[in-house]
């Protein structure tokens, strides 16, 4: 015969339990994928906890201090986001590329909140000092642009297949 005491731990027990089933499993780590303004593709990597792990741009800008001069499509990965918390991040980025006619410092930085749970959306910038190999300097500007990702049905594929897909690029692992 229980007691009175040890009938109120046992409902409690099986609350707490039931309370427990009632939530939503433990995270998965999740891929988003989507576009910026300009139209080309972004790609945002979670940890279980919703926390950055990984984000990709696809960008290009015609807006150069020099009259013809275009900044064709870069990818750009930034990997160390310089805050980040559960369904938000403010990541920037400095890397530098050789072309065969320049080299490019590339300086990047993007904001990106969780719009729900199948949702981030957030602005991307990038300025662009070109070195070019016969000593002229160019500076390329990327305005904001907005872009937007959605939950990726991808998101079964590991890291490295989703990002082979992009094609090949700088990889900024700077922070």
């Amino acid at each position: 015969m229980r007691t009175g005491r040890a009938r109120s731990w046992t409902l409690l027990a099986l609350g707490v339990s039931l309370a427990l089933l009632a939530l939503p499993g433990s995270a998965a780590a999740e891929t988003f994928t989507g576009k910026t303004a300009q139209g080309k593709q972004v790609l945002i990597e979670t940890t279980p906890n919703r926390e950055l792990r990984k984000a990709t741009w696809r960008w290009s800008t015609k807006d150069c201090d020099r009259p013809g001069v275009t900044l064709r499509t870069q990818f750009t990965r930034l990997r160390t986001p310089k805050r980040s918390r559960p369904g938000y991040f403010k990541a920037t980025g400095v890397y530098r590329v050789e072309f065969t006619d320049s080299t490019v410092r590339f300086e990047v930085s993007s904001i990106g909140r969780q719009r729900g749970q199948r949702r981030w959306s957030g602005t991307f910038r990038a300025r662009a000092f070109v070195a070019l190999n016969d000593g002229g300097r160019v500076e390329c500007k990327l305005r904001r642009i907005d872009w937007t990702a959605k939950l990726s049905a991808a998101r079964a594929r590991g890291p490295a297949q989703q990002s082979r897909r992009l094609g090949s690029g700088p990889d900024s692992s700077a922070g």
